[in-house]
């Protein structure tokens, strides 16, 4: 029994291959949030090292929470050589759009508008995620999967606390004032020039 045993591992180390993880990625980051305004376009940078024995292309993303909240600009793919730690990453810069996220209390379709930050703070968590591309790891004649690696996230985006504007309606009440002398005007010279 024991020699069956024996025969069996010898055949099963000799089958599998010995390096399951030559290719890779690893992300490297300063802060796990960012503090931004909304409606405002945003970069945040990482750094992006490979310690595994093989070259290696990759990228950054975010994870699906975040995608339903910010729009991410595309994301430069960069080359990141084997063997480098995260001392010497590879920086890059994950840019996105923050939307309008508060409201504005609005007097009249859109104008007279004032924002009370009544909400509170929004955030939003998630993740940063380096893929490689093209990075995969094979297990003999099995399947193969993208390596990855991530990073948390959370953006809390500023309420910027704004009174009413009454300018529109101010440069509304000039237009009309202007109109009507200006009516009257004509009206009156009209009626000099017709007797």
């Amino acid at each position: 029994m024991k020699s069956k045993i024996i025969i069996f591992s010898l055949l099963l180390i000799l089958l599998v291959p010995s390096g399951f993880a030559l290719k890779g990625v690893g992300i490297k980051w300063t802060s796990e949030s960012a503090y931004v305004d909304e409606k405002t376009p945003v970069c945040l940078d990482y750094g992006i090292y490979n310690p595994w024995d093989e070259d290696i292309n990759a990228q950054l993303g975010v994870s699906k929470e975040l995608q339903e909240v910010i729009r991410v600009k595309e994301s430069e793919t960069v080359f990141v050589k084997a063997n480098t730690p995260n001392t010497n990453s590879v920086p890059v810069k994950l840019c996105f759009d923050i939307p309008k996220v508060y409201k504005d209390d609005c007097l009249i379709a859109g104008i007279m508008c004032e924002q009370t930050c009544s909400l509170g703070e929004v955030n939003y968590k998630g993740e940063v995620i380096a893929t490689g591309s093209g990075t995969e790891v094979s297990a003999g004649s099995g399947s193969t999967a993208t390596v990855s690696a991530s990073v948390p996230l959370e953006i809390r985006i500023k309420c910027n606390q704004q009174g009413r504007s009454y300018i529109e309606l101010y440069v509304g009440i000039l237009i009309l004032i202007l109109i009507i002398v200006g009516i009257m005007f004509f009206t009156r010279r009209k009626k000099y020039v017709n007797v």
